[in-house]
């Protein structure tokens, strides 16, 4: 495979971890990202694909920029709309997660430009941020195999923003 897209939110998270030390970094489709890019080194290409806020963008690219495979050409702030999340571990397995900010969802429009890739990676931190038509349009028009982490479709949101895990 030489071209795989990453679908999903890039969240900006502050953590605490159960020592009570406080971190902040970018999560969710960071990791596979920077994960695949170091697989590929000069072989391929990864593509983020996520609505993030405009502020949040250079950043970011500064954290991709020492990976060459990854392109964010996908990443996009047009909107002002990103995913911002607190965690705070009660112990090293168990965490309270607040979410105070949501991205749009991925809409086919944002996949349009990469139905040529190998493989579409998605990775959804709730249920409502790649939607099922998406998903049909990218069956439909592209021959890219489809990962699709579970995650997302294990986490429910309350109106106040509580995350929880859905059983």
């Amino acid at each position: 495979m030489k071209k795989i897209a990453v679908v999903g939110p890039i969240p900006r998270d502050t953590i605490i971890t159960h020592h009570k030390e406080r971190i902040q970094k970018y999560g969710c489709i960071t990791h596979p990202c920077i994960a695949l890019a170091k697989l590929k080194q000069d072989s391929g290409s990864v593509f983020p694909i996520a609505h993030v806020h405009k502020k949040d963008v250079t950043p970011i690219a500064e954290l991709f920029s020492k990976f060459p495979a990854i392109d964010m050409r996908g990443v996009d702030d047009s909107k002002d709309m990103g995913t911002v999340i607190a965690l705070e571990f009660l112990d090293q397995n168990n965490r309270v997660e607040k979410q105070t900010a949501f991205m749009n969802p991925i809409l086919p429009k944002d996949v349009e430009a990469f139905l040529e890739v190998d493989a579409f990676v998605m990775v959804p931190i709730t249920d409502f941020e790649i939607s099922l038509e998406t998903l049909k349009y990218i069956k439909a028009n592209s021959k890219a195999k489809i990962i699709f982490d579970a995650h997302g479709a294990t986490t429910c949101l309350t109106i106040n923003g509580d995350r929880l895990r859905r059983f």
